[in-house]
């Protein structure tokens, strides 16, 4: 049973406490433990989540890898790894060609635009025309 003498009762009868306002700052102390604490938090989460330190695009290593990557482009695949795609047609033409890089040799495969009207006047036209792509030879850069 609560009486009205009870702690309970003369706490919720108290004035409340002054609340600060807006415009006074902390004291210096409870800013510098609470940068302590972000700091130990960020600490904690950079060790449990590490990331990868990317260089400097003009730095050494990042050349370094730039150079190795265009090496690696330069020579065929090996019989084991798979094939290598890369689109030849300006990004924005609808008649898309991709070179394909294989261990056995290059050709390229010539896809359609299925959005122009001599495509769709075709009797072949439609979604069974314009399914497989024509296979041939890659054209020649100028």
């Amino acid at each position: 049973m609560v009486t009205a003498d009870s702690p309970e009762v003369a706490a919720l009868l108290a004035p409340p406490a002054p609340v600060p306002s807006p415009s006074s700052s902390p004291p210096a102390d409870v800013v510098r433990q609470a940068l302590q604490d972000v700091a130990a938090i960020d600490r904690q989460l950079r060790a449990e989540h590490p990331q990868p330190m990317n260089a400097e695009p003009g730095a050494l290593s990042a050349r370094l890898a730039k150079g190795m990557a265009a090496a690696h482009a330069a020579v065929k695949p090996k019989w084991f790894e798979q094939a290598r795609i890369e689109l030849i047609s300006a990004p924005n033409d609808p008649k898309r060609i991709y070179r394909v890089t294989t261990a056995l040799g290059e050709y390229c495969l010539y896809y359609p635009d299925t959005g122009s009207i001599a495509f769709n006047s075709n009797a072949k036209s439609g979604h069974a025309g314009a399914g497989q792509p024509k296979v041939a030879g890659c054209p020649v850069p100028f």
